[in-house]
């Protein structure tokens, strides 16, 4: 497993639509280790992390990208796929995003109606959201509240953050300049995107990380540093 796939994938499947009860803790919020960051040894993170089988033709997925600079660019680069695929049918809990208490299980499930493959309305309508959208999205929510890039590098290197690991991710992908940038003046935004069916575009959830990634150093060991 890659450096920056490791030091996100930890972090981000642990979502997992669990439901935690602790202080100042949202239900689906991934839990918290005795240092305040994500628990990367919870048994939720397994089924996850499994290739489950499902054909393409008949199922979707989600992962994590450096974003465009708006939304909807396509994205510059991705960061780790989720190996598990969901089906196109996938019910979505329809949580009701402006509680911060409701137990999302007990709220009514919806299903796509657009749901076999080539899926006519990636994002959906305005009458019918997309629910892989909404799944994607749900997935990954909790996690842009807890993960911090200051936080240790889940790849086991030794005094790195999960920033750094990922400004090392950028140098392998080639890129000449560390950000900030020419074409990424403020840092390099991350996103969470979903692909259906046999497409290959990668579609926005519009779901960002609160954190854009800046680096320094040089380009044999970058390191993280909050953006200005």
């Amino acid at each position: 497993m890659g450096t920056l796939r490791a030091a996100f994938v930890v972090g981000i499947v642990l979502l997992a639509f669990l439901s935690e009860t602790e202080a100042q803790q949202k239900p689906g919020d991934p839990p918290l280790d005795e240092k305040g960051q994500i628990d990367r040894n919870n048994a939720k993170v397994k089924d996850l992390l499994i290739d489950n089988g499902l054909d393409e033709t008949v199922s979707f997925r989600c992962g994590v990208f450096f974003a465009g600079k708006k939304y909807r660019d396509k994205p510059f680069d991705k960061l780790f796929i989720l190996p598990k695929r969901f089906p196109i049918n996938q019910t979505y809990i329809n949580a009701d995003r402006t509680t911060t208490s409701q137990d999302d299980s007990k709220l009514p499930k919806r299903y796509s109606n657009d749901a076999s493959c080539p899926i006519k309305s990636p994002y959906g309508t305005a009458e019918f959201p997309s629910v892989h959208n909404d799944t994607c999205f749900n997935l990954f929510n909790g996690v842009t509240r807890r993960m911090k890039l200051e936080h240790d590098s889940f790849d086991g290197n030794e005094g790195k953050t999960i920033g750094d690991d990922t400004c090392q991710k950028l140098v392998d992908l080639g890129i000449k300049r560390l950000p900030p940038n020419k074409r990424f003046k403020k840092g390099v935004p991350i996103g969470f995107y979903y692909n259906t069916c046999t497409d290959k575009t990668w579609y926005d959830t519009g779901l960002r990380l609160p954190q854009m990634l800046c680096c320094k150093g040089g380009l044999s060991d970058p390191t993280y540093e909050a953006c200005k």
